[in-house]
């Protein structure tokens, strides 16, 4: 809406898109920083999605081994079958 009304400023709209684009991603960053990704990304609430923490609760940025990873999905699976 607002990339609309940059249209009506006659020799500024390049400066009125610039400084509007810039304002957004400062807003954004904003409230994307103050987001706790590694608690977004955890485990699932049946638990077991762990394999990429650190001791002290920090995601590690390895990924889980693909064994551990199919052992779960079989178990949630099951237990999906089970209940309904």
């Amino acid at each position: 809406m607002v990339f609309s009304y940059a249209f009506f400023f006659k020799g500024f709209t390049g400066l009125a898109i610039t400084v509007g684009s810039i304002l957004t991603l400062f807003v954004v960053m904003q409230f994307t920083g103050r987001v706790r990704w590694a608690e977004k990304f955890a485990g699932r609430p049946e638990g077991g999605a762990d394999a990429g923490k650190d001791v002290n609760g920090e995601f590690s940025g390895k990924p889980a081994p693909l064994g551990q990873l199919l052992k779960e999905q079989k178990a949630v699976s099951s237990r999906q079958k089970a209940v309904g």
